[in-house]
């Protein structure tokens, strides 16, 4: 992966990506890159990254890349995960996301999460687009 995104810190209105880590998000053109250095407790029992806390932050990303293309707030509708090696806490993960279909109504997305240059997931979801409200 090659990337050279501008990072800026993620927005703090999502209490459960605080409490996960820190977090930072970039805009490329391809999509949204998230990065996060996990702590303690995203681990699971053995000491690695949780699976649930993996699937948490691509779901986030690829909300965030969904958001950004559709032009509007989404909703998860379905997320499937694929679990490739066990991510590590306290070095960066990066949730590289992209919208692969823009439709009308639904977005569909994938990720892939890369630590140390590995990949250690990847990600497929789809997003339902909110109707504007009216002012």
């Amino acid at each position: 992966m090659s990337l050279s995104p501008d990072f800026h810190p993620f927005r703090q209105d999502d209490a459960l990506m605080n409490a996960i880590g820190v977090a930072e998000r970039a805009e490329t053109e391809a999509g949204v890159v998230l990065r996060i250095v996990a702590n303690r407790i995203a681990a699971n029992p053995l000491g690695i990254m949780h699976g649930g806390m993996l699937s948490t932050i691509s779901d986030v990303g690829m909300y965030e890349a969904a958001k950004l293309s559709c032009f509007a707030d989404c909703v998860t509708l379905a997320q499937e995960m694929k679990f490739l090696r066990a991510g590590c806490l306290e070095t960066p993960i990066d949730v590289v996301c992209t919208v692969v279909k823009p439709g009308r109504s639904i977005a569909f997305t994938a990720a892939e999460l890369w630590q140390s240059g590995k990949l250690i997931a990847t990600s497929t979801g789809q997003y339902l687009k909110l109707p504007t409200s009216a002012s």
